[in-house]
């Protein structure tokens, strides 16, 4: 309040109308939903189908259910037998994002999936 009583903020009238640009929205032609299938059935993951049809990742599983195709469960990015070298990783400072380049994902999804195998090792134990 004190700094609009000094006339410290700014109180120019915004246009109306004033909107962000419109999005960008890739519209996939019937060959390329065929060829969506295709890769998907072939193993690619919806996150590079992503990245190959410039769609966004609910855009490619509604194009994957129109089509019945199953949805595969998410899969880790990292194996159950790379627990010790990440904890060892990890010791010697290692950040999650470094050890992530080393399995080709980001250090967040590393970090996500150690914690969920290692809860799922104590458990076994």
């Amino acid at each position: 309040m004190e700094r609009l009583l000094a006339g410290d903020v700014d109180l120019t009238p915004v246009a109306r109308g004033a909107s962000k640009p419109r999005q960008h929205q890739t519209h996939l032609k019937p060959e390329q939903v065929a060829a969506l299938v295709a890769d998907y059935q072939a193993g690619m993951g919806i996150t590079k189908l992503t990245r190959r049809y410039n769609i966004r990742y609910e855009t490619a599983s509604r194009w994957l259910a129109v089509n019945n195709v199953p949805i595969r469960p998410r899969r880790l990015c990292i194996p159950a037998s790379a627990l010790p070298e990440i904890r060892e990783l990890r010791k010697q400072g290692l950040s999650w994002a470094k050890i992530g380049k080393r399995y080709d994902c980001t250090g967040s999804a590393v970090s996500k999936a150690y914690a969920k195998l290692s809860t799922q090792a104590a458990s076994e134990s």
